[in-house]
C-alpha cells in the first residue's frame, strides 16, 4: 500500500495505531483530541506544530535535526494541586510545639522526581497585654528545613509564606508548619484579629489558605 503525503491538513478525533511515515513532511497542521500509540516517525519535518488533548498530558512533541520526533518534559507542568482553606478558628500558640491548625497536611507526591511547592496565607496577631513572640518550626516530611520567630507589640498580620524542595518519594509526609510561644507572658496567636471593627478582646476570625502543588523536575 502506497504512503500518502499530507500537507497543510488537519486530523482531527483519529487514532492512529503501529504506523510509520517515511520521507514525508506535514506542516502547519493541528492534530487535536486523539490517541497516538505504536508510532515512528522518521526522515520528516515537522513543522509549527501543536498536539493538542493528547493522553501524554505532561510532554510536548518535539523534533530534532534529522526530523525524528521525540517527547520533552515540560518542566514548568504542574502535575497536582492541592488546595486546603481552613474555618477552625482563631488558635493560639501552646507553651511546647504542636501542628499550626490549616498550616500542615499529609500530602502523597505523585512522583519520585518531581519539586514540591508548599505556600500560605495566614494571620497572627499578640495575644497578651501588649506583646507576642512566638517561635516555628517548618517539617519537611519528618525534617526541620526553618525556624523563625515572630514578635512585636500590638503586631497583627497577615503573612505569606512558602518553601520548594525535591519530592521525597511516592508514600505519604507531613509539610507545615509548627509553632509554641515564648513564655507565659508573651502568648501569641494564629488565624484572627486582636482588635476588628472598632472592637478588642480577640474580636475577628481570618482564614488561612494552604496551597500544595507538585511540579516536574526532570
Amino acid at each position: 500500500m502506497a504512503l500518502t503525503r499530507i500537507t497543510n491538513g488537519v486530523v482531527n478525533d483519529s487514532t492512529i495505531t503501529t504506523t510509520q511515515i517515511v520521507a514525508g513532511t506535514i506542516a502547519t497542521e493541528q492534530i487535536q483530541n486523539n490517541v497516538v500509540t505504536g508510532n515512528l516517525i522518521t526522515d520528516g519535518t515537522l513543522t509549527s506544530r501543536k498536539l493538542l488533548s493528547s493522553t501524554n498530558s505532561f510532554q510536548q512533541l518535539t523534533y530534532n535535526a534529522s526530523g525524528v520526533a521525540t517527547y520533552q518534559t515540560n518542566k514548568s507542568t504542574c502535575i497536582n494541586r492541592i488546595i486546603y482553606n481552613y474555618t477552625g478558628g482563631a488558635w493560639g500558640s501552646p507553651s511546647t510545639y504542636n501542628w499550626v491548625p490549616g498550616l500542615y497536611y499529609d500530602y502523597t507526591p505523585v512522583r519520585a522526581d518531581s519539586l514540591i511547592k508548599w505556600s500560605a496565607n495566614f494571620s497572627v496577631y499578640w495575644n497578651d497585654s501588649n506583646y507576642g513572640i512566638m517561635h516555628q518550626y517548618f517539617y519537611w516530611n519528618g525534617a526541620i528545613r526553618d525556624i523563625w520567630t515572630y514578635g512585636g507589640t500590638y503586631y497583627e498580620h497577615r503573612i505569606h509564606y512558602e518553601r520548594i524542595y525535591p519530592s521525597w518519594g511516592v508514600t505519604s509526609g507531613r509539610i507545615g508548619m509548627q509553632s509554641r510561644y515564648y513564655n507565659g507572658s508573651y502568648y501569641g496567636a494564629y488565624h484572627g484579629t486582636r482588635y476588628w471593627n472598632g472592637g478588642g478582646g480577640n474580636s475577628g476570625i481570618s482564614y488561612p489558605q494552604l496551597v500544595i502543588e507538585e511540579f516536574l523536575n526532570n
